[in-house]
């Protein structure tokens, strides 16, 4: 047996906001659902000093849909003396690789001592006995 726990008709309300002076953070979202029926909305401060606000609603099956607008013009640094060109410096989060020299190892061969007499081996050898 199967049991369904999910609610024959959730419904919520909620919204919350963060506007930070310290780090500029500043965003706010609100979203409320009846059912099939979802709105809502979100907001958030770029880095170019306009808000970006999304709209969206969600009605049963028919997807998502979102209409995104902008508040205020975009502001730019002024561009640096001498104009923009390729970075020269580090590059953030890659490793620094330091390459040693290489040599290749010298070899080093004994000679072993040869005063040690040792007996020579036979070269006739008989048929085992039986």
């Amino acid at each position: 047996e199967v049991l369904d726990y999910a609610p024959t008709n959730p419904e919520y309300r909620h919204a919350y906001e963060v506007a930070d002076d310290e780090t500029g953070a500043d965003f706010h979202q609100e979203e409320e659902r009846d059912g099939d029926q979802t709105q809502g909305s979100y907001s958030v401060a770029l880095p170019d000093g306009r808000t970006q606000t999304v709209t969206y609603y969600v009605n049963g099956d028919g997807g998502f849909v979102a209409e995104v607008t902008y508040e205020g013009e975009a502001q730019y640094p002024p561009e640096p003396e001498g104009g923009y060109g390729p970075w020269t410096g580090p590059i953030a989060g890659a490793p620094h690789i330091v390459r040693g020299e290489y040599s290749t190892p010298t070899r080093t061969y004994i000679t072993p001592d040869s005063s040690e007499e040792v007996e020579t081996p036979r070269g006739l050898y008989s048929a085992p006995r039986a």
